[in-house]
């Protein structure tokens, strides 16, 4: 994965807000993220499909690990922040307000969560 070093770390944090807001309102409560779909859907525990999801998982804590750890670098983020504490932050508040929006075909919980993760990005994880 390349990252597109040019952008800002709060841009690029950023970036995760507005697809997945987006994301939500265009599937009309249709489909949750399809990372969360396979997981509840996958009717063998060691199965390829929950297998797929969880790489994918991981390569996404990962891939954020990476935006955050280079964002210090640049001085443009709280260098004394644990990296992958905030990753996982960002993917909970992400996956866990899109399967509960779904349930409840109720949009309200997932803005309500982007709206706690952009003050998180510009109150403790951009705050210098």
């Amino acid at each position: 994965n390349t990252i597109n070093r040019s952008k800002t770390t709060d841009s690029l944090l950023n970036v995760f807000i507005d697809f997945y807001s987006n994301f939500f309102s265009y599937k009309n409560y249709q489909n949750s993220c399809p990372l969360v779909r396979a997981l509840n859907e996958a009717d063998i525990p060691q199965g390829k499909i929950k297998k797929a999801a969880v790489n994918e998982i991981k390569r996404w804590n990962r891939l954020l690990v990476q935006i955050l750890e280079e964002g210090k670098d640049k001085g443009e983020i709280n260098p004394g922040i644990d990296s992958n504490y905030y990753s996982k932050l960002i993917i909970n508040l992400i996956e866990g307000s899109l399967l509960i929006s779904k349930a409840l075909k109720d949009k309200s919980y997932l803005d309500c969560a982007m709206d706690h993760l952009s003050f998180i990005i510009k109150n403790e994880i951009c705050k210098k």
